[in-house]
């Protein structure tokens, strides 16, 4: 907000209260504004910390530091140096007094305390934190799901560290994958139940991968169905390694998307199965060309999909295994096929129609599609 000053008179009226104000803001600044720097990353190394702590003179700023060092210390797996510090520390402030909390959350599910790490946690107001201490708070609530081997719990607090940096713009859900093969029909079934017992906290579906050409994806048609008998959303990998016939069976099944099923575009009744029943294709183009399912980029039948109104989104797959990321993606196609702003925006309103989350998320990440290439 700007202020138009006019006359002499009222200036000089003004400057004095102006210049309390800059002062009293100066005084917040640099009195108390280093303790703030808690709030954010520390993305130094211990050694910078424990340097600047000896430069400092103030000892509300070496008690910081004292903080930062120990935060970097456990993640260079110096847990007895960062307890060292801490035992150090007295006389905090609130924010200190925070922080040091956290830290000593870590610390102790870094050493298998679970009950400790959990009850300093919950002792704190997470409305106090900032988005970085938020996310600090569920790395450590994901390290004590990983000390209790509950693989589903420490993914939920992984995504909810990655949204306490950007909550406002990050929506994530979690698919639960069952595998296929000859022996594991138990692990599957378990796998479908803790679907349903997470399913609209944290786990949004259940999927269906592995080796299509040695086992059909038919053969998974009760556990499907015990998938939709508790009211599970699901995707199944098909017409990768397979033909059409296990995509037809992927539909059968209930897939609301079907992962890859690239092979559905040399079949125009298949084409038309996926349109009548509004199922979205998960297309991999890099993975596809590394698994022979087509010879070149240029013989990717991605328009006869899109030609006969089939609806396919853009995806990684295997980002490591295919060493690629999403944009390289588009980039490939829009080379490729010259596609442009308009195909683009085509693909990410198909993902976001397809996501397996409410309405209202659907419509704020439509409303957010604004990608130009």
């Amino acid at each position: 907000m700007s202020i138009l000053l006019q006359g002499g008179r009222f200036k000089k009226r003004l400057m004095p209260i102006l210049l309390s104000v800059a002062l009293a803001g100066c005084s917040n600044l640099f009195g108390s504004s280093f303790t703030q720097t808690l709030q954010r990353d520390a993305n130094a190394s211990s050694e910078f910390y424990m340097n600047k702590l000896g430069q400092a003179q103030d000892k509300e700023d070496q008690q910081t530091y004292k903080l930062l060092a120990a935060r970097v210390l456990i993640t260079e797996n110096k847990v007895p140096q960062a307890e060292e510090l801490l035992n150090e520390l007295v006389d905090l402030n609130e924010a200190q007094q925070l922080d040091r909390t956290l830290i000593e959350a870590r610390i102790a599910a870094a050493k298998g305390n679970n009950d400790v790490a959990e009850g300093k946690l919950r002792a704190l107001d997470l409305t106090k934190l900032s988005p970085s201490q938020k996310s600090r708070y569920y790395e450590t609530f994901a390290q004590t799901a990983e000390n209790r081997k509950d693989v589903i719990e420490a993914v939920k607090a992984g995504l909810y560290s990655v949204a306490g940096v950007k909550p406002e713009s990050i929506h994530a859900g979690i698919i639960l994958c069952c595998m296929r093969g000859s022996d594991n029909g138990q692990q599957n079934k378990i796998t479908v139940e803790e679907a349903a017992r997470h399913l609209g906290s944290g786990v949004c579906a259940v999927d269906l991968a592995g080796a299509e050409a040695l086992y059909p994806t038919e053969q998974y048609a009760d556990l499907f169905a015990y998938a939709k008998q508790l009211r599970i959303p699901v995707t199944i990998h098909a017409g990768e390694a397979a033909g059409t016939e296990s995509i037809r069976a992927a539909v059968a099944m209930g897939a609301a998307r079907i992962g890859h099923g690239i092979r559905a575009a040399y079949d125009a009744e298949t084409m038309e199965l996926l349109k009548e029943h509004h199922i979205t294709l998960e297309l991999c183009p890099t993975s596809n060309l590394n698994t022979k399912v087509v010879d070149s980029i240029g013989q990717y039948p991605i328009r006869q999909l899109m030609d006969a109104g089939v609806a396919v989104t853009i995806n990684t797959d295997n980002m490591t295994v295919s060493d690629t990321c999403i944009q390289h993606e588009y980039q490939l196609l829009a080379d490729t096929f010259a596609f442009g702003d308009t195909q683009i925006k085509e693909f990410l309103y198909h993902a976001a129609e397809a996501s397996f989350t409410t309405e209202d998320i659907k419509q704020l990440l439509k409303a957010r599609i604004t990608y130009t290439f």
